[in-house]
């Protein structure tokens, strides 16, 4: 995230997510490292591609159900 190193080393996985939004299902690709404490970290090029709505108080995402799309691992497609 800050631009160090990893102390897992490279990342060289991913797992392909399932989530529903705007009543569709979608699927996404979240690359597997230690995150520590963090179960997730969404970048904010993503946050933006989809236009997320963060309502913090109430703990909602919300996001354009016509923005989410697939991105496929490299390597063998999936992990």
């Amino acid at each position: 995230m800050d631009g160090t190193a990893n102390h897992q080393g490279t990342i060289k996985k991913c797992v392909i997510l399932e989530i529903e939004a705007g009543g569709h299902r979608h699927l996404l690709r979240l690359l597997v490292t230690s995150l520590g404490k963090e179960a997730i970290i969404l970048g904010l090029p993503w946050l933006q591609r989809v236009n997320a709505k963060i309502d913090f108080n109430q703990g909602t995402l919300q996001v354009d159900p016509n923005k989410v799309n697939l991105t496929l691992c490299k390597g063998s497609g999936r992990t």
